[in-house]
């Protein structure tokens, strides 16, 4: 015999009828304690049974102003042509480095600082672009759900 009670588990697998109460005759015939947690969970997991199943009385749908909203692609920007001819000429002051190295030694290290900075310069441009756009999106967001929320009734 079992001295200790039965666990939460154990008890609520009696009460769904899923564990075999023979399992735990013995306990059960002296335990008054868990006799009743066992019917107090056959009480609740009827109640809880015939409850009718959740339904809700609206839709959600966006609002006809946020569905109309047509998003237009915006043309490329300066800072991304920039980045583009940056681009080019940090590739091309690369290939200049490399031939320039095979004639003195110190070609190739200028060349290299070069190439390092305009590729910083190219990074911190693009971080900027996409912070820029970010903002841009975010301010769209918020005028839309101000609009909205400044438009509905309730």
């Amino acid at each position: 015999m079992k001295n200790e009670h039965l666990s939460e588990e154990e008890i609520q697998a009696l009460a769904l009828g899923t564990e075999k109460q023979s399992k735990f005759y013995d306990h059960l015939q002296h335990c008054s304690k868990c006799k009743k947690s066992i019917d107090t969970y056959r009480t609740i997991f009827t109640a809880l049974a015939e409850q009718p199943a959740l339904t809700f009385d609206f839709t959600v749908t966006p609002p006809p102003e946020m569905s109309m909203q047509k998003i237009k692609p915006r043309p490329t920007s300066f800072s991304i042509l920039a980045l583009g001819i940056l681009s080019f000429l940090t590739l091309s002051l690369g290939i200049i480095g490399c031939l320039a190295s095979r004639i003195t030694s110190k070609g190739f290290l200028l060349s290299n600082g070069i190439i390092i900075g305009i590729a910083t310069l190219i990074l911190y441009g693009l971080l900027a672009e996409m912070v820029i756009k970010y903002r841009r999106k975010i301010s769209t967001i918020r005028q839309s759900n101000l609009q909205h929320l400044t438009s509905s009734t309730f």
